[in-house]
């Protein structure tokens, strides 16, 4: 089996209990996986939920803009 080297070669997912949110531990971990991709000349990048204030936040804070957003659509939908 051959694999192919994707364009985006790392997709990393975190979640934190209410118990570490607000002390830095997202900004921290986040910030410093930004900087190591950037140091290797490469472009990070990430998804988010337009719902997910929070993280919302974080990333902003960090440096990160809007670029694009994506409409998802569920064709999982039962009928009425």
């Amino acid at each position: 089996m051959k694999l192919k080297h994707s364009k985006y070669p790392i997709q990393i997912t975190y979640d934190l209990t209410k118990e570490f949110m607000n002390k830095g531990f997202a900004i921290s971990v986040v910030s410093s996986l930004t900087e190591d991709i950037t140091r290797r000349g490469k472009t990070a990048s990430l998804h988010v939920r337009e719902d997910n204030v929070t993280a919302i936040h974080v990333y902003k804070k960090i440096g990160f803009a809007e670029y694009w957003k994506r409409l998802s659509i569920n064709t999982d939908v039962k009928p009425l």
